[in-house]
């Protein structure tokens, strides 16, 4: 059985959070650290 970081069982509320939040984090995440690493490749800091 699953079960929280608390050990109680999951509700379906704490499930559609985690779920949108990598849904969404993820992409985001992954675009950001495309633009920052071709700026460091093009010389540019980021001061």
């Amino acid at each position: 059985m699953t079960t929280t970081l608390f050990g109680e069982r999951p509700n379906l509320v704490n499930i559609a959070i985690e779920v949108l939040g990598k849904s969404f984090l993820l992409p985001i995440n992954i675009i950001l650290d495309l633009f920052f690493q071709i700026r460091e490749d093009k010389g540019f800091s980021i001061k």
